[in-house]
């Protein structure tokens, strides 16, 4: 299991050397650490909180904590397609370096959350590939830990049929408005004025 815990101004000596014993520390944030341990160490990890002034932020299992390797994985379970990769979210052609791997549903809301989505999805582990996406950094930074539409997006974005869908609505709406502007226009024009589609009481 995974433990967060953060320091604060009274905190004594470094968390690395606290938790030295346990599977791993990992530093998460500027005042945070995440520690690895087994089940049964939990009671430990509250006394040395106690005892060295951290305050345990909170407890969650492995499988709802971000991995080490989960990048490597998505790369490696889907390699490079002809002509790169695209975002999930807006379709934008991404370069390797500007490539993020973005967790569809957040990290965050994993650890915290009842986990309804991974459940919906069918997914058990949040590093899982059918719950990672390619994402540019403008659409990862703005979803951040939004849930929601993001998620249904990040499922339609996968298919090429919902991107041609999408920019037909996109050119049929704006074809609309122009032809409403027309009309409009040559009304105004012909001196029937607004009056003829606004009748005044």
């Amino acid at each position: 299991m995974y433990i967060e815990i953060l320091t604060t101004s009274r905190s004594r000596k470094d968390p690395y050397r606290a938790f030295r014993r346990f599977l791993s520390v990992r530093r998460t944030g500027k005042n945070m650490y995440r520690v690895q341990a087994e089940e049964q160490q939990l009671r430990k990890v509250r006394r040395i909180c106690r005892r060295r002034h951290y305050e345990l932020v909170r407890t969650y299992p492995e499988n709802r904590g971000r991995s080490d390797s989960y990048r490597q994985a998505f790369l490696r379970h889907y390699p490079r397609p002809f002509g790169g990769y695209r975002c999930r979210y807006c379709h934008r052609r991404l370069s390797d370096r500007k490539l993020m791997i973005d967790h569809i549903y957040p990290v965050y809301r994993a650890k915290t959350g009842n986990g309804f989505w991974l459940r919906l999805l069918g997914i058990d582990d949040v590093n899982d590939i059918r719950n990672l996406a390619p994402a540019c950094r403008r659409c990862n930074t703005k979803k951040g830990r939004s849930a929601g539409i993001w998620i249904l997006r990040a499922i339609l974005g996968k298919y090429e049929l919902y991107w041609i869908v999408r920019r037909l609505l996109q050119a049929a709406i704006i074809l609309a408005l122009l032809l409403a502007g027309q009309r409009l226009l040559l009304m105004v024009q012909s001196g029937q004025g607004l009056t003829s589609i606004f009748p005044m009481q």
